[in-house]
C-alpha cells in the first residue's frame, strides 16, 4: 500500500466497518453510522447535530445510535471532535472485484459538487481539481465509463415540473415533498405522519442517471445488463440508504449498485497510486464520457427547486424566473410563489431539518400552503453532506465550540408535532 495510505478500517480520517448494504433488507432499519463507546467522551457533540434525537446515552452513561431514527446524514460524523463515530457501510470490496473483472463495465456515476469536495483530500483548501483530471483518474483505475448526475438531475426537474403542471391542472394543490433528499425522505418514511406525507414517486436524479448509463452501456457495447456495475459517487451517506428503496429499482435490483462517499473514493484513489494534486493534460477535457462540458440548466441553477423554477418559466413563457425568498420569521425557509393556470402556486425550501419538521408539520395538519417542497437535511445543502473530507484540528474544534454556545444562548423554539 502506498506511503500514507492506511487501512480500509480507516479511510480519510474515517472509521470504516466494511460491510456492504443488503438490497433485500428493509432499508430503514439498516445502521450507517455507529459510535464507538471505547472513543466517546460524551461530549455530547454529535446530540447537538443530530435533530431527530437519534443519538441519546445508553446505559453505560455513552452516547448510542437507534438506527430506526437516525436520518443517516452523518452530521454526527463529521462534527465528532474523538473520531468516535463510524460509518458502517462500505462497498469497496465489491468495487474491487467488479474492477479486476475483466467482463465487467463499471461506471463511475459524479454528484456535480464531487471534483470540488474531493479536492480537500489532495489540494491545500479553497483550490480545486478540474473535472477533467477526476474522470481520467478513475478510468486510469479501471472505470470503462463516467457519467454526470447532471443529466440525471435534469430529467428529474422536468418530470416533477410535468406532474406539478397535471395536478395543478386537474385542480389538485395538495402539498408534495420532492424526494432528492434521502434523508428527509427516510424522516418521512418513518415519521408517526408517514400515511398523511405526500412524496414525489419520481426516481432519484442518481438513479435516473443509472438506469440511462446501464441501458447506453448495454446497446453501444452489446454488453449484457447483468454485467455492468454502477457506482455512484457522492457527498452524502444517506445516498446508500436511497439505492435500496423500491422507488430507486428496476427488475427487483437496485439501479445503482454502489454507493461510495467522496472519503471512500479519494482512499481509493490514493491505494491505487493516483494523485490529484498535480496537473495533467485531461484537465479540459472530458471527453469520451458522457459529461457536460455545456452546463445544464440544473448546473446553472441553485439547487432542484430553483432549477424546477426556471423548467416551469419555459413551459409557462414566464417574461421572468421566480426568485426564491426568505420567508421572515421562519429560519431556514426560502419560498416563491408562481401563477399557473390562474392559481397561484407556492414553492418552498427547507434547509435543515428543523426548518424541514416545521414545514412537514404543516402538511400533515393540512394547513400548509405550498403545492410544492423540497427539503435540504444538512445546513448548507448536499456540498455539506456527511460523507465530505472531514477537517479534524483546531480551527474545527473552535467552531464546534461556537456553535454549541450559540444553541445554549440561543435555544431555537420547538415545532409543532403532527395531530
Amino acid at each position: 500500500m502506498p506511503d500514507g495510505v492506511l487501512s480500509r478500517q480507516k479511510m480519510e480520517g474515517v472509521r470504516y466497518g466494511l460491510n456492504k448494504p443488503d438490497f433485500s433488507a428493509d432499508p430503514h432499519r439498516i445502521p450507517y453510522v455507529t459510535i464507538d463507546s471505547s472513543l466517546c467522551r460524551k461530549c455530547g457533540n454529535c446530540h447537538d447535530h443530530c435533530h431527530t434525537s437519534a443519538i441519546t446515552h445508553n446505559h453505560s452513561g455513552f452516547m448510542a445510535i437507534d438506527p430506526i431514527r437516525c436520518l443517516n446524514c452523518g452530521q454526527c460524523l463529521i462534527h465528532c471532535p474523538h473520531g468516535a463515530i463510524i460509518e458502517t457501510r462500505s462497498a469497496l470490496s465489491e468495487l474491487d472485484a467488479a474492477l479486476d473483472n475483466s467482463e465487467t463495465h463499471v461506471i463511475a456515476l459524479i454528484a456535480p459538487s464531487v471534483s470540488k469536495m474531493i479536492s480537500d483530500s489532495f489540494l491545500p483548501r479553497g483550490k480545486s481539481i478540474p473535472r477533467g483530471r477526476l474522470v481520467h483518474a478513475l478510468r486510469a483505475i479501471g472505470f470503462s465509463m463516467v457519467w454526470d448526475i447532471e443529466s440525471g438531475a435534469d430529467t428529474a426537474v422536468s418530470l416533477e415540473t410535468d406532474k406539478l403542471i397535471d395536478r395543478i391542472s386537474r385542480g389538485d394543490m395538495s402539498t408534495v415533498f420532492t424526494s432528492c433528499c434521502p434523508s428527509f425522505v427516510k424522516y418521512a418514511e418513518t415519521s408517526d405522519c408517514r400515511s398523511l406525507t405526500a412524496l414525489s414517486e419520481i426516481k432519484s436524479p442518481v438513479a435516473i442517471t443509472a438506469e440511462r448509463a446501464r441501458t447506453v452501456c448495454s446497446t453501444e457495447h452489446n454488453v449484457s445488463p447483468s454485467h455492468i456495475t454502477t457506482v455512484a459517487i457522492m457527498p452524502c451517506i444517506a445516498k446508500k440508504y436511497e439505492s435500496l428503496l423500491p422507488r430507486n429499482m428496476s427488475g427487483g435490483k437496485p439501479d445503482t449498485n454502489i454507493v461510495l462517499t467522496v472519503r471512500e473514493i479519494a482512499h481509493l484513489l490514493k491505494e491505487r497510486g493516483i494523485d490529484l494534486s498535480q496537473p495533467t493534460a485531461h484537465d479540459d477535457d472530458l471527453r469520451p464520457d458522457q459529461m457536460r462540458n455545456d452546463h445544464t440548466r440544473f448546473a446553472d441553477s441553485d439547487g432542484v427547486m430553483d432549477s424546477i423554477l426556471r423548467t416551469l418559466t419555459d413551459r409557462l413563457n414566464l417574461e421572468s424566473v421566480p426568485k426564491l425568498r426568505a420567508v421572515h420569521g421562519r429560519k431556514g425557509i426560502k419560498s416563491a410563489t408562481v401563477n399557473v393556470y390562474g392559481k397561484k402556486i407556492r414553492f418552498a425550501v427547507a434547509e435543515g431539518m428543523e426548518a424541514a419538521r416545521i414545514l412537514h408539520a404543516d402538511a400533515s395538519q393540512h394547513i400548509s400552503q405550498y403545492q410544492l417542497i423540497e427539503v435540504l437535511a444538512c445546513p448548507g445543502g448536499c456540498s455539506h453532506g456527511g460523507g465530505r473530507i472531514v477537517h479534524q484540528g483546531l480551527m474545527s474544534s473552535a467552531k464546534r465550540t461556537l456553535v454549541r454556545i450559540a444553541k445554549i444562548l440561543f435555544p431555537q423554539k420547538k415545532t409543532r408535532k403532527c395531530a
